[in-house]
């Protein structure tokens, strides 16, 4: 199974690449609300996946938005293939009411930590 490291990202970079492959292009606080993250971690993670050449930030009038780059794009295909190559594996030994089962609970644990934030 390939991994993360595997194919030069870190953890919380591939959210931010699957966030702006779903969306086109955002601004940091429009990026960070949908993460559900502060705004200075996307600052620090924006400027790191710039530097590798994956986003870039595009002016629009006096707003930056933050865009992917073709090697950005073909970055975020391959998080997606980590990711579903992770869901396979997790769930190989396991029926499909099992993995329903399983996924109700993570929603409720995520929904309650949610409300716990709040």
């Amino acid at each position: 199974m390939r991994r993360l490291d595997e194919i030069g990202l870190f953890a919380g970079q591939e959210v931010v690449l699957l966030e702006l492959a779903a969306h086109d292009e955002l601004n940091q606080t429009e990026l960070a609300a949908a993460l559900d993250v502060e705004p200075p971690s996307v600052t620090s993670i924006v400027g790191k996946l710039e530097a590798a050449g994956l986003v870039t930030r595009v002016a629009r009038g006096r707003e930056k938005r933050i865009t992917l780059t073709p090697a950005g794009r073909q970055s975020a295909a391959q998080a997606r293939a980590v990711y579903a190559a992770m869901e396979r594996d997790l769930g190989a030994h396991l029926t499909p009411a099992q993995v329903e089962a399983i996924v109700a609970a993570l929603l409720t644990v995520s929904e309650r930590a949610r409300e716990a934030m709040s």
